[in-house]
């Protein structure tokens, strides 16, 4: 079920650490790009119970899909 304190507003604002630990796993730009993509929509459609949680979340997934 969507936490509705998960917004896209609140995922731009991790946008950049995303990409960058994305970057740090993978060298293909389109994959980084897939990958951030896919943990926003895993994270709008999935994410954390607690908004406070949502960093070490994205981290985890980030790592997992790449």
């Amino acid at each position: 079920m969507a936490n509705p304190e998960i917004t896209p507003e609140l995922l731009q604002d991790h946008a950049g650490f995303v990409r960058s630990l994305a970057r740090g796993l993978l060298s293909d730009d389109a994959l980084v790009e897939d990958v951030v993509q896919e943990t926003f929509l895993r994270a709008l459609t999935n994410g954390p119970r607690h908004r406070e949680a949502l960093s070490a979340w994205l981290r985890t997934v980030t790592r997992n899909i790449s």
